[in-house]
């Protein structure tokens, strides 16, 4: 058997160094937020938009709109039961929401 020869490679080419790759180092992922450590509201709060101003002893009652205090008083009275709905109509000035606010 006859050997074949090896040529001899030589080059100026340095070669490639092994390089360790790194992977970023990640926290591991956590159970608790930010919000852990707040303590829950007792009970809900609600936030109303009636302004406690108006109410039906300062209303100033006319001819034009002594029907709709009638009508709104009753509804503040019985709640659910007569003008259900509430649907109020008239000119500027007249106390329609003056009249809500204080059903309300």
């Amino acid at each position: 058997m006859t050997q074949t020869p090896q040529a001899a490679v030589t080059s100026n080419v340095a070669a490639p160094a092994q390089v360790a790759q790194t992977q970023p180092q990640r926290a591991a992922p956590s159970t608790r937020s930010g919000w852990d450590n707040v303590p829950a509201p007792a009970e809900p709060t609600y936030r109303s938009n009636v302004n406690v101003k108006h109410t039906f002893d300062n209303f100033v009652e006319g001819k034009s709109n002594q029907l709709a205090r009638a009508a709104a008083r009753q509804v503040a009275d019985n709640p659910g039961g007569a003008y259900n709905p509430l649907f109020l109509y008239g000119g500027t000035g007249l106390g329609k929401t003056h009249l809500l606010h204080a059903v309300g």
